[in-house]
């Protein structure tokens, strides 16, 4: 009969064998990660580590995930396969971490609650950096509760842990900072600043090139989803209760683990352990100050992980009798509703059909085309539609808006210049969120000022509002500049200490929502634009006299009161586009014209549309022209409008 140690023995490795398998049958990669991946092409590719091709802004919140993924991608060409390897390793690390501070009996107890976890099972092999803040954290968490040895040595050593942390995701800080200042009480002040300060060095440090290469020290997602984005804070709270209260509903056994390790922690008395339970503490307080995120359970895995790291030691000195009714618990839970999407084929899984006020089901929404064993998998190509343009003979980029980027952004390549209003645009996401009643969670979607697509795609500021074009030519001089040049560095400073923040905030309470209608001299659109290049319609980004249409409208004033009988139109398509001419004669209106681009695809270029005016119109003196409704992720434009007689 085998004895109790080789079972142990036996049921631990079973229970890893199990977690491995689970992690590759829920392998997958979201949108998310492609716009890393982006980054990630541009930089091996020569262009550096940012999004669009000559215009240095971090769009990653990840730099050492960010250059383990360029690491990777330098040694093999499909990024995919690197990210899923990468997570995959990672993941299994953070397991073994977290599962050698008990026994063999506790191990397997570890691994089976790391399996029974929704959250932790979903997020571990994504293509985000969870697994590799989980790794660091399990190697931060078990040096917090050695508390022998010298101690500047162990406070330096939780400095570069929480270093590394801090470079895998900022706000993780959070929860290393009560750690490490307990660690340096009762030590020399030379002491505790020489590990401190040795310790933050690659932190520090990345922190001095971010400020000096993209002109500020913080990823522009921190300006998107942190800074000034206008969400009243207690609307904010609200959402991050919400966001615990779907882990709650959704995912019941990582928000008791979370709560069994903060209890364990705090009265356990362990030397170590208060910190830690102090800084997971604060960390979920962060979650909800922030508002949570759209993505269901992902905040909370580190937060699990903490929990895991300080419940380890005590599951493994359980009575055996205590840990096979632990085991109980934990399968029974595989049975409640929030079970692990393990416990379901891979080809089965359907589309998440329930969103809970924003917050959904990410791996399940992209597990079908993305996921590592789904039989639908269908990957985008890294710069596929660059390819396509070169090979067409186009030397310059073209220019499109788009909310869920990051594929479409990877495929799009160094020719395509993406403008996202939720995440990532450089000017955008230093405003305020443009509607109150439809925000989400790490979405705040900006509205695009009047001008904006017109000065990216023609090179000079066509800005309607005059401090934000100022705002505008100081913050493109030092993101695009040389980056030594003097007229750069002060173009940076200027940015940090908010020289021409006034401008901005003028446009906010002048403009930003309340948009102007836009004049123009119907004399100017009045001849029809050529075909592209390309072999297609005409494009708003390859003809200055195209006109984008902003929320305002535009307002296309004829010379002289006119009648004909139809109005021939060139408009950009796309799914939202319904266009709306009004004619007036004026205050008074005589005719209402609609022109369906809804059912063209955009990349066919302008479409035209002759529309029959009705022959009891008589004269009009100027047409009014609307898109109602269309999302600030699509780009509406006219390129002609001539009157038919």
């Amino acid at each position: 009969m085998p004895s109790p140690h080789r079972i142990s023995v036996a049921a631990a490795l079973l229970a890893a064998l199990a977690l491995g398998a689970v992690l590759v049958r829920l392998a997958w990669v979201g949108d998310d990660t492609y716009i890393t991946l982006r980054a990630v092409e541009n930089f091996v590719g020569g262009l550096g580590p940012v999004w669009n091709a000559g215009e240095r802004v971090q769009v990653f919140t990840h730099p050492l995930w960010f250059l383990l993924l360029s690491a990777g991608r330098a040694l093999y060409p499909d990024s995919y396969m690197v990210t899923v390897t990468l997570s995959f390793v990672f993941a299994g690390l953070s397991a073994f971490l977290l599962a050698r501070a008990a026994s063999w009996r506790g191990a397997a107890l570890v691994f089976l609650l790391l399996l029974a976890s929704r959250s932790f099972t979903d997020y571990a092999v994504s293509g985000l950096e969870n697994p590799l803040s989980f790794a660091l954290l399990a190697l931060f968490v078990g040096r917090a509760l050695r508390t022998a040895g010298d101690p500047e040595r162990r406070l330096l050593e939780l400095s570069l842990l929480a270093s590394a942390i801090g470079l895998t995701r900022m706000d993780l800080l959070i929860l290393c900072t009560p750690v490490v200042l307990a660690a340096l009480r009762q030590m020399p002040f030379q002491s505790w600043m020489r590990a401190v300060v040795l310790g933050g060095l690659p932190f520090l440090g990345w922190l001095a090139f971010s400020s000096f290469y993209y002109a500020s020290p913080f990823p522009i997602t921190a300006h998107a989803k942190a800074f000034a984005t206008g969400v009243p804070s207690a609307d904010l709270w609200m959402q991050g209760l919400r966001h615990a209260q779907y882990l709650v509903l959704h995912d019941p056994l990582t928000a008791i683990a979370i709560g069994a390790g903060a209890v364990y922690g705090a009265a356990s008395r362990r030397p170590g352990a208060l910190p830690v339970v102090v800084g997971l503490l604060l960390y979920l307080v962060y979650i909800a100050k922030i508002g949570g995120d759209f993505m269901g359970g992902r905040f909370f895995t580190p937060p699990f992980v903490v929990a895991v790291a300080l419940l380890a030691h005590a599951l493994g000195n359980l009575a055996p009798r205590r840990q096979l009714a632990f085991a109980g618990l934990v399968l029974v839970a595989l049975l409640v509703p929030g079970r692990p999407a393990w416990t379901t084929a891979a080809g089965s899984e359907p589309m998440p059909e329930d969103v809970f006020h924003r917050i959904m089901d990410e791996r399940a929404f992209y597990y079908r085309g993305y996921g590592l064993l789904s039989p639908y998998r269908q990957l985008p190509t890294a710069g596929g539609l660059s390819i396509g343009l070169r090979a067409m003979g186009r030397t310059e980029p073209v220019y499109t808006a788009w909310g869920m980027v990051g594929s479409f952004a990877f495929e799009g390549g160094d020719m395509q210049h993406v403008v996202d209003p939720w995440l990532l645009d450089p000017l955008l996401m230093r405003l305020p969120v443009g509607k109150l009643d439809g925000w989400h969670a790490g979405h705040f979607v900006r509205s695009v000022p009047t001008g904006y697509f017109e000065t990216l795609a023609f090179g000079t500021n066509r800005l309607h509002h005059p401090g934000l074009a100022r705002y505008y030519d100081n913050l493109q001089l030092a993101i695009r500049g040389p980056l030594l040049a003097r007229e750069r560095l002060a173009a940076v400073w200027r940015l940090w200490t908010g020289a021409l923040d006034e401008g901005l905030e003028d446009f906010v309470r002048d403009e930003y929502r309340t948009p102007p209608r836009i004049r123009v001299a119907a004399a100017e659109l009045n001849t029809p634009l050529p075909q592209s290049p390309m072999g297609m319609g005409p494009q708003w980004f390859d003809e200055p006299r195209a006109r984008v249409i902003y929320p305002g409208g535009l307002e296309l004033l004829l010379d002289e009161p006119r009648t004909a009988r139809a109005l021939s139109v060139q408009v950009h398509p796309g799914i939202f586009m319904l266009y709306e001419f009004r004619l007036m004669s004026g205050n008074r209106e005589v005719a209402r014209l609609s022109a369906d681009a809804r059912n063209v695809r955009s990349v066919h270029g302008m479409q035209t549309f002759e529309l029959e005016i009705p022959s009891d119109t008589g004269a009009f003196d100027r047409i009014l022209v609307d898109v109602p409704n269309h999302p600030s992720h699509m780009i509406a434009a006219l390129g002609s409008a001539v009157l038919v007689p």
